[in-house]
């Protein structure tokens, strides 16, 4: 009994928080899907602005689907967290089978998710585009007297900043080696989504070794349910004085045999 228990113990503490892990992670989803689902301009209708060229309208329809499959997802994370809690099979039951069928269905998304930020990503280490640093950018047309650059200093401290100060942006001024590096942003984006698929994969097998826990609890509960019905099924022997008891039946019919004391009593007197 000791064993029996403390598996079952742990199942349940499984399943807490199995059940919570994703209420609160299908809250945050959804959190997310309705600021997706904000437009960039409220006031002007999306006809009017002709769409999108960026596929903003076709990302927020696609939010609004997920929200409602969130909403239904929500409704059956309470019935896991309820029937964790309460140790009701039945919703326990259904709560694993939703966690099953949501790991085998969200599984393609993650993972063609993942295939279009591959794509996506090649073009973020492109070298941005050099202008010609042969010569220097003209300078804008000016109507006042001509002043030498020592004497401009001297009068406007605007110019003396401008002028004598190294800038930092300066794009025609010759390239160091701490400009931008295509190699090694290629190498920073590669890690970046090495560690996204390890992390899909890892969260997708915990999500699935966890809906088998889950499930095994309700078997669990399951089991004990059934085994209370049928001891309530039993009906026990009856001694009225010396008279002979009736066979004892269960609601099946069959016979069920078990020893009391009212039996041995009665075996005596007979």
């Amino acid at each position: 009994m000791g064993p029996l228990h403390s598996r079952r113990t742990k199942l349940r503490t499984i399943t807490i928080l199995v059940s919570l892990t994703t209420l609160i992670t299908n809250i945050l989803s959804l959190l997310l899907c309705y600021q997706f689902q904000i437009p960039t301009n409220s006031t002007t209708p999306w006809e009017e602005r002709g769409g999108d060229s960026d596929g903003g309208e076709y990302g927020r329809a696609i939010a609004r689907h997920f929200a409602f499959y969130l909403h239904f997802a929500n409704v059956l994370s309470v019935f896991g967290v309820f029937g964790a809690v309460v140790e009701h099979a039945l919703s326990v039951a259904i709560f694993s089978n939703y966690l099953l069928l949501d790991t085998i269905l969200c599984s393609i998304p993650r993972f063609l998710l993942l295939f279009v930020l591959h794509n996506v990503s090649s073009t973020l280490c492109l070298a941005p585009s050099n202008p010609d640093t042969s010569t220097p950018p003209s300078a804008p047309h000016n109507t006042h007297v001509y002043q030498s650059p020592r004497s401009a200093a001297v009068t406007d401290p605007l110019i003396s900043q401008s002028m004598f100060t190294p800038s930092l942006g300066g794009s025609w001024a010759p390239s160091s080696s701490s400009t931008w590096n295509e190699s090694s942003c290629s190498r920073v984006l590669l890690l970046v989504q090495l560690t996204m698929v390890a992390a899909v994969v890892a969260g997708t097998l915990l999500q699935f070794v966890g809906a088998l826990q889950v499930r095994e609890f309700a078997r669990c509960l399951w089991r004990e349910d059934w085994k209370s019905v049928d001891a309530e099924e039993i009906v026990g022997i009856v001694v009225v004085g010396d008279r002979v008891p009736y066979v004892a039946q269960s609601q099946s019919g069959l016979p069920v045999i078990f020893e009391d004391a009212e039996e041995e009593n009665w075996e005596r007197k007979a």
